[in-house]
């Protein structure tokens, strides 16, 4: 039986027209062709996919810049008769500006290490450091520090926050060089904020995972590893890339755990341990922020009950329903070892909540006193590395409870 659909892929060609409006004005912009005259077989589906993929990214990086009103990508097919039949497969307005939300930065406990070239803004502690001072941002528009410095698509959605990113930079500026060499500091962060965004744009045309009907989260299993496969091996270009790649795997408009969701299904059950490290980068950029954790946790009676559950999902385990639909494949890949850095920030929340002069339970002397040695056992047993942590925080504890003015 002969595929039709085959057939008509194969025999007519195609040419997308990309064109933005401007001052109420429409201009073609840029013009693509199927290049199917490059290919040694017949241009089919999968080529089709991957075209207008590509397509798409050109769309949303002229949608990006500043001015531009809106975007249309017209789709030219070239009919047995020599003409050409016209449809519409994208048209999209640009998003109205809106002030920036009223919001202070987080608080960073101590200065991230110097960076001093843009790959170093990728690094563990420089995302760290972005996601605590920006925390309220990236809660506000749905993202995390990496997407913000690998993902060309955010560009025009940062603009309107310049002024809190500038105060971020500033921050920065005067921990890590406190007096009046904090100025030149922060001039030298911003000039690698800039270079930051010259390469997002510098790479908006860059290859991307292509997406799949295989599985539900869109993508083939294994597909991380055929794109890592494909990618330089020059260190700094293969990482970014990379990262780029993850970023732009996950629909901007997702929420959060769908988000990581998708990212966690990227490297499939025999992923390799590179691609697990950038997922790992990934989800850790979320796992930042305590909302999220909370998110991930679910409804707990008080803090004690938090702190346990936290505790069961630092080793991999979520056990009750009362966890969110994340938590199950979160705990499952940090069990297998693949997630460390999720793993730290979990850690980090659990000791920084221990720590917290919140009450354990809603109980009265007596009970919040049980509680807090129950737990302080369990949280030792199940994180022995921290353990000695654990216990100097539950003594301080201990010894407020008994200062309290209320107990007899």
């Amino acid at each position: 039986m002969i595929d039709a659909e085959a057939v008509r892929l194969a025999s007519r060609p195609l040419r997308y027209e990309v064109s933005v409006r401007r001052d109420a004005r429409w201009q073609i912009i840029e013009v693509v062709n199927d290049g199917r005259e490059k290919l040694s077989r017949p241009f089919d589906k999968r080529d089709l996919e991957i075209l207008e993929q590509r397509v798409r990214n050109i769309a949303n990086e002229h949608l990006s810049k500043p001015g531009t009103e809106a975007v249309r990508v017209v789709q030219q097919r070239l009919r047995s008769d020599g003409n050409y039949s016209e449809t519409v497969i994208i048209e999209k307005q640009a998003d109205k500006r809106t002030d920036a939300p009223v919001g202070g930065l987080g608080r960073l406990m101590v200065p991230p290490p110097l960076c001093t070239n843009v790959d170093d803004l990728l690094g563990r502690p420089s995302c760290r450091a972005i996601g605590i001072l920006l925390g309220r941002l990236c809660v506000e528009i749905n993202g995390s520090p990496l997407e913000f410095l690998c993902d060309d698509s955010w560009g025009r959605r940062l603009e309107k926050y310049d002024a809190l990113i500038a105060s971020a930079v500033r921050a920065v500026g005067a921990m890590q060089v406190p007096g009046t060499g904090s100025r030149a500091r922060a001039d030298t962060l911003e000039r690698l904020l800039e270079a930051a965004q010259k390469r997002r744009r510098a790479a908006f045309k860059a290859p991307d995972l292509t997406p799949s009907r295989e599985s539900e989260t869109g993508y083939a299993v294994g597909e991380l590893d055929r794109f890592l496969s494909t990618l330089p091996t020059s260190p700094e270009e293969r990482r970014y890339l990379a990262l780029r790649a993850v970023c732009r795997a996950v629909p901007a408009t997702s929420a959060w755990e769908g988000k990581v969701t998708i990212a966690l299904s990227l490297p499939g059950p025999e992923g390799s341990r590179e691609a697990w490290s950038l997922v790992d980068e990934f989800a850790a950029g979320y796992l930042i922020n305590a909302k999220y954790v909370m998110e991930v946790l679910g409804e707990r009676v008080d803090l004690g009950h938090a702190l346990e559950a936290l505790g069961n999902l630092c080793i991999g385990v979520a056990p009750d329903k009362r966890y969110g639909a994340l938590a199950t494949p979160l705990a499952a890949a940090i069990h297998a070892g693949h997630l460390p850095l999720c793993r730290e920030e979990l850690v980090d929340r659990l000791l920084s909540s221990w720590a917290s002069p919140r009450p354990l339970s809603k109980g009265r002397f007596t009970e919040e006193l049980e509680t807090l040695k129950s737990l302080q056992s369990k949280l030792a047993q199940m994180l022995p590395v921290v353990a000695r942590k654990i216990a100097e925080i539950g003594e301080r504890r201990r010894s407020e409870l008994w200062q309290k003015d209320d107990v007899v």
